[in-house]
Formats: C-alpha cells, structure tokens, sequence
C-alpha cells in the first residue's frame, strides 16, 4: 500500500461510504497515493475528495484491470 491504512482521516472517510464502495475507495486512494509519490514526492490524499469521486460513480477502467475481457 501507497498510504496508511490506519490514518484517522482515511478511516472517517472510509466509513461515510456504503459497504460496497469501501473497497473501490481504497482502490482509488492507493493510486493516488502511488502517483502523487511520484510526481510530487509526496503522498499526501484528500481523503474527503476521493470519497465523494467513488460516491459520484469512479470505477476502475476495467480494460486496464483485465476484467473487461
């Protein structure tokens, strides 16, 4: 994992979602995570924003995962 699954803030905005975006949201937080390191040397995550993406319909491109076939 990019970020710390223990962090308050990660935990409290995990919590406002549904059950069954819980695991899309984590999915979500750690490439942002990933990427954020990359690009800024930082892994800093807005954790409320994230929430509200999956909340407003973000899924995984499901060709990139493999699924989609």
């Amino acid at each position: 994992m990019n970020f710390n699954p223990n962090s308050e803030k990660y935990l409290k905005a995990k919590e406002k979602l549904p059950v069954e975006f819980q695991d899309i949201y984590t999915q979500l937080v750690d490439e942002y995570a990933y990427h954020a390191l990359q690009c800024y040397g930082r892994n800093w995550v807005a954790y409320d924003v994230i929430a509200a993406l999956v909340l407003a319909g973000w899924r995984p491109n499901l060709r990139k995962t493999g699924e989609g076939k």
